[in-house]
């Protein structure tokens, strides 16, 4: 499973074509342009960020648990598994997509073509920079929102929008030749620049004497201009900036409990949990045992397993889709975690539920 953005930026066919800086990843921005010659099924991502999806060419069909986009915490004793909801992406389509959402992916490349996509990652506070722009009646009386919680937006792209994408890869690969890095600027074979980098431009110096403008700066204004032509089209997307951009419970941390309790089953380590919800290992460790009485690990142990066995109870009995759904990618490791909790297998635990039933 991939962590986005960070962790697409190293995936095959990739292009990053401009990044905001180094700051708390709910804090970058990035734009990335996808291309595949080749279908790629089952790819698993958890989205750090919200997102926008511009599909230019080929199909992609997105999978997401209903829980996670109605905002609905698994904190109950419902034996019901959670139903999904699917996704199908043709070209013009655009997908926008929340923070901390899990998602299933299928990109397929047309016959003897490839599979192009635009990817946009919005920093909360870029959202909030948007929101911003729009008429508060226009707020009030123009927009129809989506169902509240729900999250995920099927939008249509346009002209103007269409331009708007092709404008950027020209746009940010030109400044890479006028780009004059701070001491602290990073340049790789991937990445043209960061936020630190600047641009070399003619006119009034700043107090030090130099002429230049941030890169950050240009991108902030590109993703805002991006959005304010989505929303003449799709005013929809107005209200979800507005959702999309509410604060956190602190300055860059989530809230543990909900966030655990919605993403408990999720393939993600503890460390990862850590890197989601904003806290270092160590504070991590310390705000979860307060939280609920337990470390990390056991209690996500506690929960699975108990989650298991009422999935089994309820008379789910394929062990390799229920491992799955848990978050194992092994599932002799599910096996053997069951049997260590519970005594049997989850083999034998089901087949001693049915002859229950039978007696």
């Amino acid at each position: 499973m991939l962590l986005a953005p960070d962790q697409l930026l190293q995936a095959t066919g990739v292009e990053i074509i401009a990044r905001s800086g180094d700051g708390a990843p709910r804090d970058q921005s990035t734009i990335l342009f996808k291309s595949l010659g080749e279908a790629l099924h089952d790819r698993s991502v958890f989205a750090r960020v919200p997102s926008l999806t511009f599909l230019d060419a080929g199909e992609k069909i997105v999978s997401v648990s209903r829980s996670d986009i109605h905002g609905d915490e698994d904190d109950s004793d419902s034996h019901s598994a959670p139903s999904e909801a699917r996704f199908d992406m043709a070209p013009g389509d655009i997908l926008a997509l929340p923070a901390d959402l899990y998602q299933i992916s299928d990109l397929l490349a047309p016959d003897g073509g490839s599979f192009e996509s635009l990817i946009v990652f919005i920093a909360p506070a870029r959202l909030a920079d948007f929101v911003r722009t729009l008429p508060t009646r226009g707020l009030r009386e123009a927009l129809e929102p989506p169902p509240p919680g729900t999250d995920v937006l099927k939008l249509r792209s346009s002209e103007s929008l269409r331009l708007w994408q092709s404008s950027l890869r020209p746009l940010f690969r030109s400044l890479s030749a006028h780009v004059k890095p701070d001491a602290n600027a990073k340049f790789n074979a991937s990445v043209r620049f960061d936020a630190s980098a600047k641009v070399n431009v003619r006119g009034k110096p700043d107090a030090n004497g130099n002429h230049h403008l941030s890169v950050a700066s240009l991108l902030q204004t590109k993703l805002i201009e991006g959005l304010q032509l989505l929303y003449m089209n799709n005013p929809a997307i107005g209200e979800w900036a507005r959702r999309m951009s509410a604060p956190l419970d602190g300055e860059n941390t989530r809230d543990l409990r909900g966030f655990m309790l919605r993403h408990y089953d999720r393939p993600l380590s503890v460390e990862d949990f850590a890197q989601l919800t904003g806290r270092s290992s160590s504070t991590f460790l310390r705000d979860f045992k307060r939280c609920f009485g337990q470390t990390p690990r056991d209690w996500l142990l506690d929960r699975r397993m108990d989650r298991a066995r009422e999935r089994i109870e309820a008379g789910h009995r394929n062990i390799t889709e229920l491992a799955s759904e848990l978050g194992y990618e092994s599932i002799s490791h599910f096996i053997r975690n069951f049997k260590r909790r519970f005594g049997k297998t989850p083999g034998n635990w089901a087949r001693k539920i049915q002859e229950n039933i039978l007696e």
